[in-house]
Parts: structure tokens; sequence; C-alpha cells
């Protein structure tokens, strides 16, 4: 959700040395956290902005080039209560509008929130959330159409946990059954409730202004 190319205090070096793989059962001591990732998915663990970041997806796609399959998880860390204010300014890359219209448009990404749904897993109160995007740039210099769907989990100490599945048209039905598995089998050992965390009420603040 962030950018982190306008994050000034971002360290790349530190980004670059804090590469490491991933894949089977995946574990987070720093959070408590714990998940297996559907069976073939693998991926790698790097700091972020506001914590680590991990990103899986199937070892093999199919042929076509705007194919598309990941699943991630982000860690916000606010357990001194330093993330509000960067989650406030944080910019969507995703949630930028067309410009001028007509034939005069120009076709830019664009994401929109279809739905907030409160759930519970493992007897951990989180909120799913589903978005539909449009004009996404991939690796391959092509743009797509995409569908997303993300459950976000909260801990004791104001911290969040987001596990979020993204697919392109074409493979989002498919593989979302796997997505859905692997967050079945979450375990956090300081679970909060997602409903009353302060630092979960300013980011969906934020990413629903964002994303109108």
């Amino acid at each position: 959700m962030s950018d982190i190319a306008d994050n000034s205090s971002f360290d790349f070096k530190r980004l670059l040395s804090s590469f490491k793989a991933v894949n089977g059962t995946y574990k987070n001591p720093d959070y408590g956290f714990e998940i297996t990732f559907p069976q073939g998915w693998v991926g790698t663990e790097f700091s972020g902005p506001f914590g680590e970041i991990v990103s899986t997806s199937p070892f093999q796609l199919g042929a076509n080039t705007t194919d598309f399959s990941a699943m991630s998880i982000m860690f916000v860390d606010n357990r001194n209560n330093t993330a509000l204010a960067t989650i406030t300014n944080m910019t969507n890359p995703l949630a930028t509008t067309s410009q001028g219209s007509g034939a005069d448009s120009i076709d830019t990404p664009r994401c929109k929130l279809l739905s907030f749904t409160p759930v519970t897993i493992n007897g951990i109160k989180g909120e799913e959330g589903a978005y539909n995007c449009e004009n996404i740039m991939l690796g391959t210099g092509e743009n797509a159409s995409i569908r997303a769907k993300g459950v976000t989990f909260a801990t004791k100490d104001n911290s969040l946990i987001l596990i979020s599945y993204t697919g392109s048209q074409n493979l989002y039905e498919k593989e979302l059954p796997k997505f859905e598995d692997s967050v079945k089998t979450v375990k956090i050992s300081n679970p909060g409730d997602v409903s009353t965390s302060e630092t979960y009420k300013v980011y969906k603040q934020t990413l629903s202004q964002q994303l109108k």
C-alpha cells in the first residue's frame, strides 16, 4: 500500500541485506505470527517501511504473459506509536484516477474498494477487504486487470498484520481458495481485536479515502 520510493527515511541498503527466502510454514517471532503458505508457493521476506514484508507466488504460472498471482504479508510495527503519522501520509500508487476524458484520457492505475467485512479466524478477530483494479503495470510491461482480497489482524501492542492475495482476472478464482486455506492456518500469540485497533482505524481511513 505504501509508495516506498517516496519514503525518504527508507534505507535501501537495509532492504537489500534483509532478503530471505520463504516457503512452507513461515514464522515471525517478532509479531508472534505463523502461517503455512500454499504448497509450491515460494517467495522472500524483506524489510519494509513499517516492518517486514513477505511476498510469495506459485513457482510456475500459465503461459499467458498477463497471468499474475501473489500472496503478501505486510507487518505494520506500531509498538512505539511511531507508524500512525507515516500511515496518514502514505501514497497508494494504485489509488490514482484517470486523467482527462475521451480521446485525451490517460489510462492510469485505478483500484476500487468493494467491501469491508468482519471475520474471525482461529478465534482472532480481523477484517476482510475486497478490491478490483484496472491498468496495473506488470513486470512484462503489459497492463492487466486484477482482483484482490486481504485480511487484516491487529496485535495487542498496536501493530497490524495485513495478509493479501492479488490475481489476474483469469487466475483469481482458481488460486483464491489456496489463499483462503492458507489464512485458515494463521496463528498469532498476542492477538488484538482489529475493530478496536487505533492503528487499523487510521490505516482503514487512509485506504478508504484513496480508493473512493
